[in-house]
């Protein structure tokens, strides 16, 4: 029997290590209640667009998704929220409306994906300091991509409760670092970080993985995706039935009078076009 191993902290600040710079990138914060939250305060350039994905049962995969009216447009970063109950959107107190979000998987139901994120540019988000240290209130996760320059990173979030772990894991040494095997038998690098869901005794746990895409966007030096809000297993991974998501895309250089003339905003109150 293994012994596993967990990182806790409040809030999780996720960021890589290159070659050339350790960079922050985004956050992971459980509210008391077990909400999710996941922020990305550390690039904050252009304004980006965020909607409902649906996807047909005729579809065939890999398939290239076609963002389209229902993709309002935002001049702020929002945040993703995943609450236990399974409501899922996107918010900024005060900023936007919470409008573009779908009832998704409770949290407890959850049992594996919960959402990815994809990246490029990092060398554009946020550089780490010798202040950034871990703590009680702010842990810091650093994924190290030491050989090469990183081009994109795929982080998959894993929502587990403690008696699957196992299954799912390989422990490194005595640290809640881990080997993820994907279906395929490759194997990336994952972190066991602390939740404080708990379910008929049962603690629930998010395994953070991240490995190394190749260029995501050729148009763009930088990209930042979200996809979340999934359905629960039985119909997100059942491709007879249709499922849908949610997806954040930033940033976005078009012309931002006229992406909210075509596709509107959630925007309560925002910057001119111009400050952008």
């Amino acid at each position: 029997m293994q012994t596993i191993h967990i990182y806790d902290a409040l809030r999780y600040v996720i960021g890589v290590r290159t070659i050339s710079s350790s960079r922050k990138l985004f956050q992971i914060v459980f509210a008391k209640d077990g909400s999710l939250f996941v922020t990305f305060p550390y690039y904050q350039s252009g304004h980006g667009r965020v909607g409902l994905i649906h996807l047909n049962p005729t579809m065939t995969y890999p398939s290239s998704l076609i963002v389209g009216d229902n993709f309002p447009v935002t001049t702020h970063y929002v945040k993703y929220s995943h609450h236990p109950a399974g409501r899922a959107h996107f918010s900024l107190t005060g900023k936007v409306t919470s409008t573009v979000g779908k009832q998704a998987v409770p949290l407890y139901d959850a049992n594996g994906h919960v959402f990815t994120v994809m990246l490029q540019g990092v060398d554009f988000f946020g550089e780490a300091s010798p202040q950034d240290k871990g703590n009680p209130a702010r842990g810091i996760v650093t994924f190290p991509f030491e050989s090469a320059p990183v081009e994109g990173i795929k982080f998959l979030g894993m929502l587990y409760p403690e008696r699957f772990l196992g299954q799912r894991v390989i422990s490194v040494a005595d640290t809640p670092w881990t080997k993820v095997v994907a279906p395929n038998g490759s194997v990336r690098p994952g972190i066991l970080l602390n939740t404080p869901l708990v379910k008929d005794g049962q603690r629930y746990f998010l395994l953070l993985s991240a490995e190394r895409m190749p260029t995501i966007c050729a148009q763009r030096e930088v990209f930042i995706n979200l996809i979340g809000g999934f359905d629960p297993p039985d119909v997100a991974l059942d491709h007879d039935k249709q499922t849908s998501c949610l997806m954040l895309i930033y940033p976005s250089f078009a012309d931002l009078e006229e992406l909210v003339r075509t596709f509107g905003t959630i925007d309560l109150v925002g910057p001119s076009p111009s400050s952008v």
